[in-house]
């Protein structure tokens, strides 16, 4: 057994040793990318950018769902010291105090809300920027696919993905104006029933 294995061996390396400077004498030809190599890297790259679009969307989903709960938040903490300024004036007794203050409130929940659409639309250019820079990253990835109509229809996708992107984050940013009005509506009343008893 041992001698059979031994044989075995010393054949395989005598093979071995002929066979390698043969190979080392033959040019071997690189196989040209095949239709589907070229399919799969298609395949890739499409999925590396859903990847990249889907990493985007999710940030704005976290950025927009951030931004409700420190407005909520904004609006609680409003709520609370309107309610404590109004109670301090009532037992002191001045109404005139009490509107001067919920102007002067009204014009610090204003300013917040134009620093939040200043905020907002910094996040808008940063975010188009990054989607301009994403879209020649794809152009420069698309002018390796040789084929006009698949090269026409990723672009297409692209510019749907970004419309919608678009559309979605003006719609958000229009509910949560109206819901920062209506919260504002909303401490008016509660200061004036307050007021009233």
């Amino acid at each position: 057994m041992k001698r059979n294995l031994l044989l075995k061996i010393v054949a395989g390396a005598a093979s071995l040793s002929i066979a390698v400077p043969v190979f080392a004498q033959e040019s071997v030809p690189v196989p040209l990318p095949t239709r589907p190599a070229v399919q799969q890297d298609i395949r890739d790259a499409r999925q590396e950018i859903r990847g990249e679009i889907k990493d985007a969307q999710e940030g704005a989903r976290e950025e927009i769902k951030d931004t409700r709960q420190k407005i909520k938040a904004d609006a609680k903490e409003f709520r609370d010291t309107a309610r404590k300024e109004i109670e301090n004036v009532r037992k002191t007794g001045g109404t005139a105090q009490i509107q001067a203050k919920r102007e002067e409130l009204k014009a610090a929940g204003e300013q917040k809300r134009e620093e939040f659409k200043q905020k907002l639309e910094d996040s808008r250019k940063e975010l188009k920027t990054r989607m301009d820079a994403k879209k020649q990253e794809l152009k420069d990835r698309l002018a390796k696919i040789k084929d006009e109509r698949k090269k026409a229809t990723v672009e297409k996708i692209d510019g749907r993905l970004d419309a919608l992107n678009a559309k979605r984050l003006e719609h958000f940013s229009n509910v949560l104006e109206k819901l920062s009005a209506v919260m504002e509506k909303i401490s008016v009343r509660v200061e004036k029933a307050t007021e009233k008893g």
